[in-house]
């Protein structure tokens, strides 16, 4: 990640900046960022006037000086401490009873450190025994992160409000509005009823319920049509966890991602359905065979079309290559939504030609028909 990797460059250089000048240097940061970038300074300040109503606006207004001077003194003082060797630590500060924190952590309980100052909480995880200090203690890499975060927020995508969930592309909000597929029984469902009788399948599943002006339509629409590939991957490994974790699924050899025509693939710069395929594959730890299955003719859009529309649109499109890699294999063929199942029937069917195949489906959301 740059933006980590340029942290770390700047805490090495912070490491040899005494505390006198570092917090000079935070004066005019918080400046900077109050008087020039005006980073969050309506929302600070609309939010403290409902905090505190019995104040005049010179009182707002200094405390609001005083949340950018904070900001910026916990940053660097962040920033500086992640720099700080190992030994030098250990002389500020030790832990004396390390073993009585280690027979509550062994039995399950839970130990705060509590600090007077920033990661004084850190210091103390750091001069623990080595295995307590890895297994149950966060880093100042993660300490960082968070402040990272806090400087650059991640944004749902659907209402594009802070996103406080961290690998997901929902916020809280969103994520209740979301109607979330029903995994119980993965052999029979909504998804494998859709194709009975069209394409065999072992499994079917999918992450969401499409519904109209629903944080997923909004998502999907940012997918496909305004280069946010990482909603893709992140949907992905959120659902491969959850097939991950179900017994009824049978485990996959491959994953197959149903492919674009390479003009459109050109246009929008990606495949949706592969980066879905990708955000499996990291979670299940499978391959991702995204050259197994070509369209081979350029079809109109699938939107807006009715059942027989979509049939038609997508019949003799698809070729298989790398045979040998697909066979005798259970894949998971995966698409962005399922609706009639026009285009995951003909891919299956393709892929179905080569000896002893057998196929599942995974799709980001699944529409009525």
């Amino acid at each position: 990640m740059p933006a980590l990797f340029l942290l770390r460059t700047v805490a090495m250089l912070f490491r040899f900046v005494p505390f006198s000048v570092l917090y000079l240097f935070s004066d005019g940061m918080a400046l900077l960022l109050e008087r020039v970038v005006g980073y969050r300074k309506k929302v600070i300040a609309d939010n403290l006037r409902r905090a505190f109503p019995e104040k005049n606006a010179a009182e707002i207004n200094q405390i609001v000086r005083g949340v950018y001077r904070n900001l910026t003194d916990v940053t660097l003082e962040t920033i500086k401490s992640y720099s700080t060797p190992l030994h030098e630590i250990r002389r500020r500060c030790a832990v004396l009873n390390p073993d009585i924190i280690a027979e509550y952590l062994d039995r399950g309980q839970s130990v705060i450190l509590a600090g007077s100052h920033v990661c004084n909480w850190e210091y103390s995880g750091l001069t623990m025994p080595e295995g307590l200090t890895s297994s149950h203690f966060p880093s100042l890499g993660e300490l960082c992160g968070g402040f990272l975060h806090l400087l650059y927020p991640d944004l749902c995508v659907a209402c594009q409000q802070d996103l406080p969930v961290r690998h997901s592309c929902f916020c809280l909000r969103c994520q209740w509005k979301n109607i979330p597929f029903d995994l119980s029984n993965p052999s029979d469902n909504v998804c494998t009823a859709r194709l009975w009788g069209r394409l065999p399948v072992q499994w079917g599943s999918a992450a969401y319920h499409f519904t109209r002006k629903s944080p997923i339509q909004k998502a999907l629409h940012h997918l496909k049509y305004h280069n946010k590939p990482d909603i893709g991957v992140m949907i992905g490994r959120e659902l491969g966890k959850k097939l991950l974790a179900n017994p009824a699924c049978a485990p996959v050899d491959a994953i197959v991602p149903v492919p674009l025509h390479p003009k459109r693939e050109r246009l929008r710069g990606y495949n949706q359905s592969t980066v879905f395929a990708q955000g499996l594959s990291d979670a299940m730890n499978v391959p991702l065979l995204s050259q197994s299955l070509l369209r081979c003719t350029h079809t109109a859009t699938q939107t807006n079309k009715k059942r027989m529309e979509r049939f038609q649109n997508v019949g003799d499109v698809f070729t298989v290559q790398h045979e040998h890699l697909l066979k005798g294999k259970h894949l998971l063929l995966v698409d962005d939504v399922l609706t009639t199942g026009a285009t995951l029937e003909m891919c299956g069917l393709s892929l179905l030609q080569v000896p002893d195949t057998r196929l599942s489906i995974a799709t980001i959301a699944i529409a009525d028909r």
